[in-house]
């Protein structure tokens, strides 16, 4: 007869099965235009935590709002799509040279080739290198722990004199412990924590994504006007947003104006491009 403890357990293991359906069978995903709304939403909020970024270089976040145009969709997504296709190109490159040295056992290539590549991409989009000495350490973390669990399944480790049995021992009380969390605490409170956090690393990404391309900008629009340089740095419906730079140091200094760009034959707005090599810098940067 089942004690009380387990029935709750079970009670609860049967909810949490629910949780979890094939992406095939939940029907609001059938319809194309719930699909339409998801895509517009997901490419809006990348948009804004993109923009957000990329804004909070030129410290313009507490100046204008943002507004989201195509053109700033067409911005975000496309840096987007680099980053994973970075990440991708990383990731296969990893896969063919662990493969073609033969140094590694297949079966740890592809979990140290996924986080070769999500480490390297993440480090590039955060500090704009790439820091190996991190990444190796946690690819060697990575392998030791697949490696591992590989192994305690081997036959090869049944013969190892009470290995098997402290593992065995330790196995079934992680398990235990996580019988007596699952039936006080539904998995479903669990996941939302996980999907606000990965909301959040989203968020977080492509907001240092849009900081990064700013800072890595080289080619501007500059004005010269009354012996000042001004160069523009947004654009703001028909208004150009600009601010006062200095070449020769390559440093904006955080004094904006909004002009209009509309202009005639008689009194044209006069833009230079030019290409700095490094980008600028705000003045107050350190």
């Amino acid at each position: 007869m089942n004690s009380p403890f387990e029935a709750q357990h079970n009670k609860a293991k049967e909810k949490d099965k629910n949780l979890f359906v094939p992406v095939r069978e939940i029907k609001i995903l059938k319809d194309a235009a719930v699909i339409v709304v998801l895509l517009t939403a997901l490419s809006y909020f990348i948009t804004y935590s993109f923009r957000s970024g990329y804004w909070s270089y030129y410290q313009l976040e507490d100046i204008t709002p943002i507004d989201i145009g195509p053109s700033d969709i067409s911005m975000a997504i496309s840096n987007v799509a680099m980053a994973i296709v970075f990440g991708l190109i990383v990731y296969v490159v990893i896969t063919l040279v662990l493969w073609m040295s033969k140094v590694i056992i297949s079966e740890l290539i592809n979990p140290i080739a996924i986080t070769f590549a999500a480490a390297t991409t993440i480090s590039m989009i955060y500090t704009g290198s790439i820091e190996l000495y991190i990444t190796f350490e946690i690819c060697i973390i990575v392998a030791v722990f697949v490696g591992l669990k590989k192994f305690t399944e081997s036959k090869s480790f049944k013969y190892i004199p009470l290995l098997p049995r402290v593992y065995n021992y330790l196995l079934s009380e992680v398990k235990q412990l996580f019988s007596i969390w699952s039936a006080f605490i539904p998995l479903k409170w669990i996941i939302i924590p996980i999907i606000l956090f990965l909301i959040y690393a989203t968020y977080k990404t492509c907001y240092y994504l849009g900081s990064r391309i700013a800072e890595d900008k080289e080619s501007y629009l500059i004005i010269n006007h009354d012996s000042t340089v001004y160069v523009v740095i947004g654009e703001k419906k028909d208004n150009l947003i600009i601010a006062p730079v200095n070449l020769n140091k390559r440093i904006i200094e955080p004094k904006y104006s909004i002009i209009e760009s509309k202009s005639n034959i008689t009194s044209p707005l006069v833009l230079e491009r030019t290409v700095i090599k490094g980008g600028f810098k705000m003045k107050n940067d350190k």
